[in-house]
């Protein structure tokens, strides 16, 4: 099978913590014997804007380049601020994705389109998929459905791809009661829940002796978020001072970055636990499995998450974890058996989850073996490749 994916969220050797989980899928697909490119639009970064890091970050993007194998180009498209005309970014982007498209199909005939995002990278290729007449697959994450149908302009281009769309897949259920509840599709039979996955090898490698001594006697919990305030990490500061009076010799390391960052390490200071918590910012994710394999309660009570890969992670590590009921962990963590699900926004709820998994010990064992079983046997990113596959055979088919 030959696939072109389009997506804003492929990462580049300037941007390499950006869209990791496409990336992790696309390598998947190859492993299990797919051929993949894939066109990243990339906004163009005009010399003023180039004294911000982000900028500068998107002006060393190349226009093409070869990450582990799989081709991929970044044409520059005009950016639009998403307060002004953003509506019109999908019909921006399409230009500069349809020239490359033809450029890589002189040598690759792609069988089929797949997005990442249905808003504005799948209205791009939407029109691309007509153009070319190859069948369309739209995968939404989150925001497409959790932050974008609030404005009248982009929920019109939301619902005119996936009404063009073959199939749209979701990463979790919470994503498909959204889709349902908003009345987004109206044929279900083309709406299908794949759930993302992780590095099963990454995990299986990770040896963390270093990150082991560096904490000896020392008890760890870990959050793993971009630090904005829907992830929660503001409300595990607050429930830290009351659990440290039960585990005083507890350690508390943020992983992660984001414009929170300066406001939760003030929040420490104000609560009187700075010394307690480390604020340790972006790290690779062989960094993050180090850390996760010492850490003995995995905490990040998110109220907007659409699927949460980090959660997966620590679970795959040992971890048991603590989520927010009526989100995407919901999916792979089961109350009281691979972890613990509280009410969003509850301090008094998080605190008590805390505690228990510091203090009993024994349930917190069981529920790490069995979250770790969960992790392995049923989310690795090789497992989420055989169900697109099937997809895109399906659909394929479909249009013979």
């Amino acid at each position: 099978m030959n696939v072109l994916i389009v997506s804003h969220l492929y990462p580049s050797r300037s941007f390499a913590q950006l869209g990791n989980f496409v990336h992790a899928q696309a390598k998947a697909l190859v492993r299990a014997g797919c051929q993949v490119r894939t066109i990243s639009p990339t906004p163009f970064a005009p010399p003023f804007l180039r004294l911000k890091p982000r900028w500068q970050r998107l002006a060393a993007r190349p226009k093409r380049d070869v990450l582990d194998g799989i081709e991929v180009v970044y044409p520059r498209v005009i950016s639009l601020s998403h307060k002004i005309g953003f509506s019109l970014y999908g019909w921006l982007q399409y230009p500069p994705i349809y020239r490359a498209a033809m450029q890589i199909k002189r040598g690759f005939g792609f069988e089929i389109v797949h997005s990442h995002t249905a808003f504005p990278d799948g209205f791009a290729a939407m029109l691309l998929a007509r153009r070319v007449g190859c069948p369309l697959v739209v995968t939404v994450h989150g925001a497409d459905f959790q932050i974008n149908l609030s404005k009248r302009a982009w929920r019109n281009r939301i619902k005119r791809v996936i009404d063009s769309a073959d199939r749209v897949v979701v990463v979790s259920n919470k994503l498909r009661r959204i889709a349902q509840e908003e009345g987004l599709i109206e044929d279900e039979s083309r709406l299908v829940v794949i759930h993302n996955g992780f590095d099963v090898g990454l995990a299986r490698a990770t040896s963390a002796e270093a990150v082991a001594r560096r904490f000896e006697g020392r008890r760890v919990v870990v959050s793993v978020a971009s630090l904005i305030p829907s992830k929660g990490v503001h409300l595990v500061l607050e429930a830290l001072p009351a659990v440290l009076q039960e585990v005083p010799n507890l350690f508390y390391l943020v992983i992660g970055d984001g414009p929170q960052r300066s406001a939760l390490q003030r929040a420490a200071y104000r609560l009187g636990v700075a010394g307690r918590v480390e604020f340790l910012g972006y790290l690779p994710p062989e960094e993050v499995f180090r850390y996760l394999s010492v850490a003995e309660v995995f905490v990040l009570p998110s109220s907007n998450e659409s699927f949460g890969i980090a959660y997966l992670e620590a679970m795959a590590m040992g971890t048991p974890v603590i989520a927010c009921r009526g989100q995407g962990p919901e999916d792979f963590v089961e109350d009281g058996q691979t972890g613990l699900l509280i009410p969003p926004e509850d301090v008094a709820s998080l605190r008590e989850a805390m505690l228990r998994l510091l203090l009993q010990t024994r349930e917190a064992r069981r529920m790490s073996q069995a979250a770790r079983r969960k992790a392995f046997s049923e989310f690795s990113w090789e497992r989420n490749a055989s169900s697109y596959i099937a997809l895109y055979e399906e659909v394929v088919e479909g249009e013979r």
